[in-house]
This record gives structure tokens, C-alpha cells and sequence, in this order.
């Protein structure tokens, strides 16, 4: 990455939502460690400690590449595999979107013993 700091003029709570909004975003996750690397204030360090974390645990989100509707069909095609389940909670728990979140819910259920 060059030396250029495209989010310089952001505040830390402008480069919080830009976290927000870009959590599955690799690019962006690292122009934002590399801005708040420049950072000293604390909230800044935190938040650096936040975004690592998440761009580190991109490699471990094996169902981050697929749609709502690819994660839906594979809860129903899970048949209580508790691998599956496991993977697509996981995964879920990264999604903002509205039907993210009830099937969130519903693998929740499943997890605990109820039906697919």
C-alpha cells in the first residue's frame, strides 16, 4: 500500500462507521489499519484492535462468499449438522440484513435441538 492515507480527514467515529458499513470489505479493512496505525488517541487504538480482529477472521468465515440466499438453502439442506449449523451461525452473526438476522434466529433454534 502506498504511503497515501485516503481516510486521513475522518474522524474516528467517521472511520468507525466506515467499519461498520465495510466489515466484509478486505480492502478497506486494511486502509483502515493503516490509518489508525497513525492514530494515538484511545478510542482510535481501539478500534484498530476491532478491525484487526475482524480482517484476521476473514480467513475463518469458510461461507463469506455466499448470498442470503445460498446460506438459507444450505440451513435447509443442513439436516441438523452440527458442523453446518455451526458454520452458518458464524457466519450470520457478520450480517446486518433483516432475513440474515431471522435465519440467524432459525439456526439458533436448529442448534438447540429444534427442526431445519
Amino acid at each position: 500500500m502506498s504511503e497515501k492515507r485516503p481516510h486521513v480527514s475522518l474522524t474516528v467515529l467517521q472511520l468507525e462507521e466506515l467499519f461498520d458499513l465495510n466489515i466484509e470489505e478486505p480492502r478497506v479493512l486494511r486502509e483502515l489499519i493503516f490509518e489508525l496505525n497513525h492514530r494515538k488517541v484511545p478510542s482510535a487504538k481501539a478500534l484498530l484492535k476491532r478491525v484487526e480482529t475482524t480482517y484476521t477472521g476473514l480467513d475463518a468465515r469458510p461461507l463469506q462468499s455466499k448470498t442470503g440466499a445460498q446460506l438459507e438453502s444450505l440451513f435447509k439442506t443442513a439436516n441438523g449438522d452440527r458442523e453446518t449449523l455451526r458454520e452458518l451461525l458464524h457466519e450470520l452473526k457478520f450480517r446486518k440484513t433483516q432475513t440474515s438476522r431471522v435465519l440467524q434466529l432459525e439456526v439458533e433454534m436448529a442448534t438447540r435441538g429444534g427442526t431445519t
